[in-house]
């Protein structure tokens, strides 16, 4: 379905609308997505079964569009002026089945209105 996880490190800002656009290739061939329902998480540790913050996502061919309003970004809470990180992982789910994305860490910078 996918060719495999891709490591793909962003920024994200608090007080606006961030889009974040993904180009999701693994360094050998595109992932290729063919249905199914995909969301982004961010979590505060790597290994934490409850986000902080879900993500509406869409793709098209090997590229995925995240989308966080400002209004999400509050349960992020506030940002120290060195930033903090979350990790994020993109999940698809197609057929009973739970596939990896993409994962990496969210810097999450602050001061933004």
């Amino acid at each position: 379905m996918y060719s495999g996880l891709v490591r793909a490190n962003i920024e994200l800002y608090t007080g606006i609308d961030n889009v974040i656009e993904l180009t999701l290739d693994d360094g050998t061939s595109a992932v290729k997505f063919d249905g199914g329902t995909f969301t982004a998480v961010f979590k505060r540790h790597v290994d934490d079964r409850t986000p902080v913050l879900t993500a509406s996502m869409t793709a098209t061919g090997n590229t995925a569009v995240l989308t966080l309003t400002a209004e999400q970004m509050k349960a992020v809470g506030r940002i120290p002026s060195h930033g903090a990180v979350l990790y994020y992982d993109i999940v698809q789910e197609v057929d009973g089945k739970t596939n990896g994305i993409a994962f990496g860490r969210a810097y999450v910078r602050g001061g933004i209105r």
